[in-house]
């Protein structure tokens, strides 16, 4: 049993480690514990099963009350970890070791995509802060890359939540995931802050340029 419970980001980073275990435990049944059940239906490496838990179940110890025989609760594993990157934060709860660095990464797949070849050549841009104030860089900043882009002879989508630049068109804005995936999956290329589309953008392979902030890249 795995649990992380949300975070769109904290919850693509577990991918790599479904892989990893599979790869120490041939036999095992991995059940997933989380909040954020559609995400998971992306992974390359699915779990056997997912198990959708209430969004507050953060602090709890869910995992007690179920049969596994191993439980891995990966919620405040990083939190607890200083200077240690997220993704090595969950291997170290769950006992593995990576062969390479590239095993890190995890990998995302196109499902559900959506035909956007109208929109080309076009970039996404998400300036979320997921939450964090000390992630955001700024309405202002954000609107001057998007000014940018456009002149630049880009279309621009804004798929997020906030910090709107005003100067596109709002058909996108607070999309559902498949959209949002499937925008991510066919732009030229993806810009904006530390935040869950970052994570989806780099499991689908996407060129990523990032504002980071409050949390220093290499942990992310």
């Amino acid at each position: 049993g795995i649990k992380r419970t949300i975070g769109m980001g904290d919850i693509v980073l577990v991918e790599p480690i479904i892989k990893k275990l599979r790869e120490k435990y041939q036999d095992a049944e991995i059940t997933f514990h989380t909040a954020k059940t559609d995400i998971v239906e992306y992974f390359v490496h699915q779990p056997d099963c997912v198990k959708q838990i209430d969004q507050n179940s953060l602090l709890q110890d869910t995992l007690s009350q179920e049969s596994h025989q191993l439980k891995f609760d990966l919620d405040l594993a990083y939190e607890s970890r200083l200077k240690t990157s997220f993704v090595d934060s969950y291997a170290e709860v769950c006992g593995l070791k990576w062969n390479n660095y590239k095993e890190k990464y995890p990998m995302l797949k196109q499902q559900h995509v959506k035909d956007l070849s109208h929109l080309q050549p076009y970039v996404v841009v998400v300036p979320d802060g997921s939450g964090w104030v000390g992630k955001t860089w700024g309405q202002p900043n954000w609107k001057a890359v998007v000014l940018e882009l456009k002149n630049r002879g880009y279309t621009v989508i804004e798929p997020g939540f906030s910090d709107y630049s005003g100067l596109t068109e709002s058909k996108y804005q607070k999309c559902d995931l498949d959209t949002l995936v499937s925008l991510i999956s066919q732009c030229c290329f993806y810009m904006g802050g530390d935040n869950g589309p970052m994570h989806i953008a780099r499991g689908l392979n996407i060129p990523c340029i990032i504002v980071a902030g409050a949390a220093l890249p290499y942990y992310s």
